[in-house]
């Protein structure tokens, strides 16, 4: 992720093509890695940018490499690492850090009261970052008011730094999607 000035965090992007992802510590990052590794103790390297478009059954995201993890969460093929850069999530989620990412594919993803509390990326279809102009964001999702029959018509993004601001959506007025739960900083 990325910060602007008024610390809003969007996703910074990996290089493209042959280049090679950038290593952190505690995190090797391969260009490729065997089958028999694959999802069992590592996982893909995604430029958030390119993956959150693959997040649906019809497309399928191509890694800038592989990471190899030392985790107890459990990897499969919805598993990813992306670098987060920004200072909006800290401390928890350091900036220049990479978390590992858990994908709601199509079809998959939870109600729009599931991921209350938990720290998500989160895709903003009617709207962009206003400092990033980016679409997507990494913020904790909190439901701030439900309708008569449970509908949510206002979700709030919330960062974990107290000295960035939390920004609301009515339902009337964004389309906000989470596509991704972050389950933990590997490296």
């Amino acid at each position: 992720m990325r910060v602007g000035s008024t610390g809003q965090t969007g996703w910074a992007f990996l290089p493209k093509g042959g280049s090679q992802a950038p290593a952190a510590l505690g995190l090797t990052v391969l260009p490729t890695v065997t089958d028999n590794e694959k999802y069992h103790s590592a996982v893909p390297v995604y430029d958030l940018a390119v993956a959150a478009g693959g997040f649906t059954d019809a497309q399928s995201p191509t890694p800038t490499g592989w990471a190899k993890l030392h985790t107890g969460q459990q990897l499969d093929k919805h598993t990813f690492v992306a670098r987060v850069v920004g200072h909006s999530m800290e401390s928890g989620i350091p900036n220049g850090s990479w978390g590992l990412f858990r994908m709601w594919t199509a079809g998959a993803t939870p109600s729009p009261t599931a991921p209350d509390g938990k720290r998500v990326v989160v895709q903003l279809r009617d709207e962009t970052d206003l400092d990033t102009g980016g679409q997507y964001t990494l913020k904790r999702w909190k439901v701030t008011k439900l309708g008569p029959d449970m509908e949510v018509l206002e979700t709030q993004l919330r960062p974990d730094n107290p000295a960035f601001k939390s920004r609301r959506f009515s339902a009337k007025d964004a389309d906000l999607r989470a596509v991704a739960e972050f389950l933990e900083v590997v490296g």
